[in-house]
């Protein structure tokens, strides 16, 4: 679902913000657009079912959205700062608030298709295993023998994760 997206080209030669009581301007911006890209390849990695590189990728990405809430939180303490940013760098954030949210949508949408055909391999191998698994023999309560015995199946265990 990428959409082609109008670009908006970012020189910090136009920039005009410092950082005031912590608060800067291009970084935040900087780690939007590595979050974006981020967020665009694990969504590669998850319509190639490649789990292994997502996971890989998960406290980078954890790290990144941290710095970038504490830049907006910090922002929405002191509304001023965005009056004291160049229209530049208004127009260039406005642009990556509206690509982060079709990455963002995009991204969750594979995560869920991923969860889901994950979900639906393990309940295949579940049914397998429980087919083939020899049930307990014993008495049953009328004391016949060799109750629920499944004959030629042999017992398997299996330790199964639904994390992906």
């Amino acid at each position: 679902m990428n959409m082609p997206q109008d670009k908006v080209e970012f020189n910090e030669a136009q920039t005009s913000t410092q950082a005031p009581e912590g608060v800067n301007i291009r970084t935040l911006m900087k780690d939007m657009v590595n979050l974006k890209d981020m967020l665009e390849i694990e969504t590669t990695y998850l319509k190639n079912m490649d789990i292994s590189k997502v996971k890989d990728m998960h406290q980078k990405k954890l790290d990144l959205i941290r710095k970038i809430e504490i830049q907006k939180e910090l922002i929405k303490r002191d509304k001023n700062i965005l009056n004291e940013i160049s229209a530049t760098e208004r127009q260039y954030i406005e642009h990556l608030n509206r690509n982060m949210d079709v990455v963002i949508k995009d991204n969750f949408y594979e995560a869920l298709k991923a969860k889901e055909v994950n979900h639906r391999i393990i309940e295949v191998i579940s049914q397998e295993v429980a087919r083939q698994t020899n049930v307990a023999s014993g008495y049953g309560q009328n004391g016949y023998g060799n109750i629920g015995r499944n004959n030629g199946g042999s017992s398997v265990s299996l330790a199964i994760s639904e994390n992906i």
